[in-house]
């Protein structure tokens, strides 16, 4: 009985005009990362309709060359849902587990691996379908969204002795005169990089 009011009311909305009242969503929020960090999230929400059967989607990163998608979980409420990726994209699939239970709001979490550049990543569905408890299609609608890596916190560097000082090596020959060199550090990089002395 419930199902039929809310199918009633559903129909109502759409003789108004307001096709979307009801309609499912998945949403990419903004999301910022840190290069060179590992195991690092976004998230995919998703908001059910008034009869969210399943959905599926596709959601792929570009440039793909700075970031390494590596797990994909999903947490949808009262629905089984399958997740596989490859290193740029993300596939989804979500059923309700009772054609009489509507799906819950819940989430994708996408874990990653951020290359050593700054810079924005799309997050862009390819495709995506929405359906009923029956099977058939539902009005549904997406929200790209946009990774960006930030530096993060620059490391610091210190040393003994301090960097541009002169050092004394004794010469090993007995007799001979001392030899100097000098001792020079510098950071090359972002958090993450190398420390390199010369002499």
């Amino acid at each position: 009985m419930k199902k039929t009011i809310v199918k009633v009311l559903m129909s109502a909305a759409l003789l108004l005009g307001a096709p979307s009242l009801f309609a499912q969503t998945l949403v990419v929020p903004a999301a910022t990362g840190s290069v060179n960090g590992v195991g690092q999230t976004f998230v995919i929400n998703f908001t059910p309709g008034a009869d969210s059967g399943g959905f599926d989607f596709v959601l792929n990163a570009t440039p793909i060359a700075n970031l390494t998608i590596t797990a994909a979980t999903a947490t949808i409420p009262n629905g089984t849902t399958t997740c596989v990726n490859t290193a740029s994209s993300v596939t989804c699939f979500s059923n309700a587990n009772a054609s009489t239970v509507d799906l819950g709001a819940g989430a994708v979490t996408v874990t990653y691996t951020a290359g050593p550049t700054a810079g924005p990543i799309a997050l862009n569905f390819g495709g995506v379908n929405f359906f009923d408890q029956v099977g058939g299609t539902e009005p549904g609608t997406t929200t790209n969204g946009t990774l960006t890596l930030n530096l993060g916190p620059q490391p610091t560097y210190s040393s003994v002795p301090a960097p541009a000082s002169t050092i004394v090596i004794t010469d090993v020959v007995a007799g001979g005169t001392p030899t100097t060199s000098t001792l020079a550090i510098t950071n090359t990089g972002a958090a993450g990089s190398t420390l390199n002395v010369t002499a």
